[in-house]
């Protein structure tokens, strides 16, 4: 897989044989998706969900 496809690399942080550490970008995605969802179950308000649903991404079920 090319470089293309990687999020993150580590702070610095390096593999025993010296190659950087890499964070794959689905893992990234999937990690983005989850806090954010944690943030709409956690901290908006049902009509702003609702707002959120009907309005700006009617295809995502919050």
């Amino acid at each position: 897989m090319t470089e293309k496809f990687w999020a993150k690399t580590g702070a610095g942080n390096f593999h025993a044989d010296g190659s950087p550490e890499y964070h794959p970008v689905i893992c990234h995605l999937a990690d983005t998706a989850a806090v954010a969802m944690a943030i709409v179950r956690s901290y908006l308000s049902p009509v702003a969900i609702t707002t959120l649903e009907t309005d700006l991404c009617p295809q995502i079920i919050l």
